[in-house]
């Protein structure tokens, strides 16, 4: 069978990429597996969704979580940006971050 671009992403970061000290940028990983920087975050979304602790920022690159720190700056990044994008789509339907999210509600 075989191998997907996400198993192959995976086998790179397992490989060699363990640790913040030893990230690698989204264009060098798009080169070497041959896809674009765009595949890479798309790959990398799975991975997450698959319970795969990939960290990374634009700043540090992508990498293998190796402690419990670099996991929880990751988690707190990705929370941050949720919230920021519910907080737009409240924005955007003239309502407030807890009336979208159902929280004011009460049956009268």
């Amino acid at each position: 069978m075989a191998r997907s671009k996400q198993d192959d992403l995976l086998a790179v970061l397992s490989a060699c990429h363990i640790g913040q000290s030893r990230s690698i940028g989204g264009a060098a990983l798009a080169t070497r597996l041959d896809v674009t920087v765009r595949t890479i975050r798309a790959l990398v979304r799975g991975l997450r969704e698959d319970a795969v602790a990939v960290c990374g920022s634009p700043e540090t690159g992508y990498f293998i979580a190796e402690t419990s720190e670099e996991l929880e700056g990751t988690c707190k990044l990705l929370e941050t940006h949720g919230i920021h994008q519910l907080e737009v789509a409240a924005r955007m339907r003239k309502t407030t971050l807890p009336e979208l999210l159902g929280q004011l509600k009460l049956s009268t």
